[in-house]
């Protein structure tokens, strides 16, 4: 506690002398209830005494060390509450404990945390007086409250882009936007703890990383959102061949990126010789594809892409030789049927015998 609040509770207690004084009297009624309010200094006078806390609020930084102190005169001291009530012990072997001498008792807590928050009661007799702490802790970005995947615009793109940043914090962060170390302020808009942007992409300068940095007096923190140009899709990913004697079956995945337009169909050739013998265009939904009717040990390719509004993206082509044997897997479509027909025949053949 520094000197000033010293001197002002030193007043505090001069004060209380002269009320009780003004009670005995009879200049004020039995019971009487006065507020008073020193330099932020919170006290309450009763007719039997003063309950004089240091400050009504109190902010202080998180992992800190803090004290509130509470001076109680002509009244008994019953404790200090913690936000949900409950007494605090005078065990300084406690993280949040009381010590007392006399007239004072101060409210300590060691290594301040977030949960330490709330609001604490000091208690005399039947009054008690309320000390709000706060706790002061950096920014840190609420990914699941900002734009949080690339944003992808074009010259001719009607809708704007819009980037969205936002940062819990105490104190309250402020909160910039910048590209390249430019700081932005026009399309700029800002509410407590928040930040959103919003731009029409004109030059090849509007594309790249945007930083949002959220500030307070205990620190900062700094979030990236991309914005791209839309464009044509990535080739499909994690492509997989299953090859047989006599067929190909090509899997694969949706590509990485679909450029900031969705994929609206895959394209899949079969190749020989440099030609395409087969193709085939598949919806946005399948996943595989199998060529069956092949020449064994054959060398073949395969080409595939996918395709959105903007076009057919990149073509992603594998190579392969059909096996020499047809021992096990997957058979051709026609040796499938050749199998169900003497599945068949086999069971006509056993009912007749019957």
């Amino acid at each position: 506690m520094d000197l000033a609040t010293e001197t002002v509770l030193l007043l505090a207690l001069l004060y209380d002398l002269r009320v009780q004084k003004m009670v005995s009297e009879g200049r004020f009624g039995d019971g009487l209830l006065v507020v008073c309010l020193f330099l932020g200094l919170l006290c309450i006078h009763i007719a039997d005494g003063i309950v004089t806390v240091s400050s009504s609020s109190h902010a202080t930084p998180q992992s800190s060390n803090t004290n509130i102190t509470c001076f109680v005169t002509g009244d008994t001291f019953v404790g200090w509450l913690n936000p949900i009530g409950q007494s605090i012990p005078s065990d300084d072997s406690k993280r949040i404990h009381v010590v007392s001498s006399g007239a004072r008792h101060d409210l300590i807590i060691k290594d301040v945390q977030m949960n330490d928050e709330g609001t604490y009661q000091c208690q005399a007799g039947s009054t008690s007086l309320p000390v709000t702490i706060y706790v002061e802790y950096p920014p840190k970005v609420l990914r699941s409250l900002s734009t949080n995947s690339t944003q992808w615009t074009s010259y001719t793109d009607p809708n704007p882009v819009q980037i969205r940043c936002a940062f819990n914090g105490y104190p309250v962060p402020s909160i910039e936007i910048s590209k390249d170390n430019k700081l932005i302020t026009k399309g700029v808009t800002r509410r407590s703890g928040s930040l959103t942007y919003k731009f029409q992409a004109k030059t090849i300068d509007d594309y790249g990383f945007y930083a949002c940095r959220g500030t307070n007096s205990q620190g900062d923190d700094t979030y990236y959102v991309e914005v791209s140009k839309t464009g044509l899709p990535d080739p499909p990913g994690n492509i997989t061949l299953w090859v047989g004697c006599d067929y190909i079956t090509v899997k694969w995945i949706p590509p990485l990126t679909d450029r900031g337009s969705p994929i609206t169909s895959y394209r899949i050739e079969l190749l020989h010789n440099g030609d395409t013998i087969r193709g085939d265009i598949l919806s946005s939904s399948e996943r595989e594809k199998t060529f069956f009717q092949l020449e064994k040990v054959t060398s073949y390719r395969v080409r595939i892409n996918a395709k959105n509004d903007m076009g057919n993206g990149t073509r992603e082509t594998h190579a392969f030789e059909t096996k020499a044997t047809c021992t096990s897997g997957k058979t051709n479509a026609a040796s499938m049927t050749l199998l169900i027909l003497a599945m068949v025949l086999s069971m006509i053949i056993e009912t007749s015998s019957v």
